[in-house]
């Protein structure tokens, strides 16, 4: 519940006794991923950050240097409960946007303002972001929900993502 609460979570279905459970695992990922059940199985070898908006215009007064800020703290947050964030040689981010068209704000992925996603994660995640440490997807899902998820992994594993991000899609 205090996560719940601190991150500004809304409550959709929850387990019994969900107010008290304690999440022991200090992971970015895994306390938002068992409170929303999105996933079956993790794959221990990415990062997931889930934003509760959609990207800003890049042109925004101020828009990206709050997402930069707000990845920041997350990370930050997660380093203060002991955990370990790898810092990847050559790494892909993936940026999904959830939304449908009436709450979409920006329609072209080049407005979109993704440079704050990467300053955040730049110098913590991985090294640099030039052509060669860094490779980029901005993608777009249709859905009822609004959020942004952020996926940073090594590049090698972006093919197997990229099959998985079709796969779930086929389905739906």
């Amino acid at each position: 519940k205090h996560i719940i609460d601190e991150v500004g979570l809304r409550v959709i279905t929850a387990p019994e006794g969900y107010e008290t459970r304690e999440i022991i695992t200090c992971e970015i990922n895994r306390p938002a991923l068992q409170l929303t059940g999105f996933f079956d199985a993790f794959d221990e070898n990415r990062i997931q950050i889930r934003l509760n908006a959609l990207l800003p215009h890049c042109k925004f007064v101020g828009g990206t240097q709050y997402v930069s800020d707000t990845i920041s703290r997350l990370l930050s947050g997660f380093e203060k409960e002991g955990g370990k964030l790898p810092c990847y040689d050559r790494a892909f981010v993936a940026i999904i946007e959830h939304c449908n068209f009436s709450t979409a704000s920006t329609f072209d992925n080049d407005n979109k303002g993704f440079k704050g996603v990467i300053n955040a994660l730049k110098g913590r995640l991985f090294k640099d972001d030039n052509q060669f440490e860094l490779s980029l997807g901005l993608f777009n899902v249709i859905d009822e929900e609004t959020y942004c998820d952020i996926y940073v992994m090594p590049f090698d594993l972006a093919s197997s993502f990229l099959y998985e991000m079709e796969v779930s899609a086929q389905k739906n």
